[in-house]
């Protein structure tokens, strides 16, 4: 497993400290994941790569949705069970896995899910998760107690642009893990461009080497 962890600190650099953090909650098989994780960050700051790549790395079964895409209740869980199943809908009768109207069906769904494919140890994350705010009130209070709701060990990673407290009330809900991935400076953004010397010369070009005031002499 160290070989995994150094594997992705030299292909995703400059963000060792967020990957040590998601490497210990999730790659030790024999403890129980977390219920949720809190992972915001301006854009273009490396969240969903670190997340997915980890994943992949450690093989954890797990569906990435994008709530931009998913912009009605219905939508998400019939979108998340399609990819938890592994579902693909036929063309030319586009049913999903299952019709969710609310968050107990879509729990229901999950339950007798499991039991043909056993989802417990899978992860789920929801991209662009300040889209919440758009949606049903209950829904991120559901889905910060999803293994207790659905009582499938299933830990829920939000992606976000902003900060956890910006959309929320206190009430009654049960607080992630919160992790910062915070803006490249230009010495890391340097370190990045310099893993791909041909890509970086090209981008500095393009833009007149007036990126940071770069020194093309430094590729």
């Amino acid at each position: 497993m160290d070989q995994v962890l150094s594997s992705l600190k030299s292909t995703l650099p400059c963000r060792g400290n967020q990957i040590e953090q998601l490497y210990n909650l999730f790659a030790y098989k024999d403890e129980p994941f977390v219920e949720s994780i809190y992972i915001y960050g301006g854009p273009s700051t490396g969240k969903s790569i670190v997340v997915t790549s980890l994943l992949e790395k450690l093989g954890i079964k797990h569906a990435v949705v994008n709530l931009i895409e998913c912009y009605t209740s219905r939508i998400l869980f019939e979108t998340i069970l399609n990819k938890l199943s592994r579902h693909k809908m036929d063309p030319k009768k586009p049913l999903p896995y299952a019709r969710c109207d609310n968050f107990m069906d879509f729990i229901i769904s999950l339950q007798n899910m499991t039991e043909e494919n056993d989802l417990n140890g899978s992860v789920l994350v929801l991209d662009k998760a300040e889209e919440l705010r758009n949606m049903d009130f209950n829904l991120l209070a559901g889905f910060l107690r999803f293994k207790e709701l659905c009582g499938i060990s299933i830990s829920v990673i939000f992606l976000s642009e902003v900060v956890f407290e910006k959309y929320y009330s206190k009430t009654n809900i049960v607080e992630p893990i919160k992790l910062s991935f915070p803006q490249y400076n230009k010495d890391e953004l340097l370190e990045i461009l310099s893993l791909d010397i041909d890509n970086a010369k090209a981008m500095i070009m393009n833009s007149s080497g007036e990126l940071f005031d770069v020194d093309l002499d430094f590729l």
